[in-house]
């Protein structure tokens, strides 16, 4: 949550977007979200954000084998 945190106070007018690992449980009929690891991809214009995986996923996945235990999906702001 502190890199989500960051990049929503440092970039407040731009879109931004990256890969987010993750866990989910369900607890009492609740889902629960808890993100791990982060890996900003790319830093965009107002209302617009893209990227695509290439080695620099894998590079990092890499240095930071412990991130294969959780799920991987998408994160992006929105202005």
């Amino acid at each position: 949550m502190k890199q989500i945190k960051h990049y929503c106070a440092n970039v407040p007018h731009l879109e931004w977007s990256g890969n987010l690992w993750f866990t989910v449980d369900i607890k009492d009929n609740e889902t629960i979200v808890t993100c791990k690891d982060m890996l900003l991809m790319d830093i965009g214009k107002p209302g617009y954000t893209e990227f695509e995986n290439g080695t620099d996923i894998a590079e990092y996945v890499m240095k930071n084998p412990s991130v294969m235990n959780y799920r991987m999906g998408l994160i992006h702001s929105h202005e």
